[in-house]
């Protein structure tokens, strides 16, 4: 073999020892997304590393090493009838639960859920326990949770108490999920069926309890109006009350006045007769013809006097 030949040969096994290296580094090389996390696993030893928690990029872990990849995004999972869209990272169809008073109910409900992976035991955990198949666990919990929380609630809660029934259901499925290192974002109560005949009785019920609430607001109303007129009426009998004790102490007063009045007339014709008869009078018989004297002169319709030396009589037409 020539020198050339050689040299030929020896550049070939070359150009394959650096694309066979090539190779193999470019395959010791793995990528995670945006939204991925993944533990480094070593297909020779069949082990994981349970120190390090890797992040999205470009990651050198080797030959013979992959990831285990757990997303960091939102979770969804559905439990509803329809599957319109196909993006829940769960599905299934409505649950069938039951109510505190012994009523079947079908629940459509959502909600979402996220991997805490601030620590990297809790995905190292997570894959010791499901590997990377962890969602039907999710589920079964779930329905589970969901089932024993409906049973808390009368029927009619269903349709007036929601708010407070999604609370409590997630609540439970916070606590059915936490040994997965998993946290319940948002639960979305979206619809609840029941039988015809009990959907219309709970209508009924529902109709039945505004009318008496009305019913009750309309006698507050009346007994306001009721003690309005009350109030007035006691109003109307304190001023005339009021009115009559003024009136009544003006009469008093007037009456009073007038009595004062001919108290000091004839106070003061008492005086000017004693004066009278001290000086012009010498006794009382001669007082006596005066004042017959003074009435007669008074007397309007007098006509003839008769004995005005002794005793004066009136004669009238």
């Amino acid at each position: 073999m020539g020198g050339k030949e050689k040299g030929t040969v020896i550049g070939g096994c070359c150009f394959v020892i650096l694309l066979i290296s090539g190779g193999l580094i470019g395959c010791s090389f793995s990528i995670l997304e945006y939204n991925q996390v993944g533990i480094d696993f070593d297909s020779t030893s069949q082990s994981i590393n349970e120190e390090k928690l890797f992040t999205n990029g470009r990651h050198f872990i080797g030959l013979a090493h992959s990831f285990f990849v757990y997303p960091t995004r939102l979770l969804t999972v559905e439990f509803a009838e329809r599957h319109d869209t196909g993006t829940a990272d769960g599905q299934s169809g409505s649950l069938t639960a039951g109510s505190k008073d012994g009523q079947a109910i079908v629940i459509e409900i959502s909600f979402f859920l996220r991997l805490n992976t601030k620590e990297v035991m809790n995905v190292v955990n997570l894959y010791k326990e499901y590997r990377t198949t962890f969602m039907p666990t999710v589920m079964s919990k779930a329905t589970n949770a969901i089932k024993e929380t409906t049973v808390k609630f009368e029927t009619l809660e269903f349709f007036t108490n929601r708010t407070n029934i999604s609370t409590a259901i997630h609540t439970a499925l916070s606590a059915s999920i936490a040994s997965m290192s998993m946290d319940v974002e948002l639960v979305q109560l979206r619809n609840i069926k029941l039988s015809d005949n009990f959907e219309d009785a709970i209508i009924d019920k529902i109709v039945s309890a505004q009318a008496d609430k009305t019913a009750t607001e309309m006698g507050l109303a009346l007994q306001v109006q009721a003690d309005t007129a009350v109030i007035v009426q006691q109003s109307d009998t304190n001023i005339a009350v009021i009115r009559a004790g003024a009136d009544s102490e003006a009469v008093v007063t007037t009456g009073t006045a007038s009595a004062n009045a001919a108290k000091k007339k004839i106070e003061a014709d008492s005086g000017a007769l004693k004066l009278l008869k001290a000086d012009l009078l010498s006794n009382n018989a001669q007082v006596l013809q005066y004042l017959w004297t003074q009435t007669l002169r008074d007397d309007t319709h007098s006509k003839l006097l008769i004995g005005l030396d002794s005793n004066p009589a009136i004669v009238s037409t």
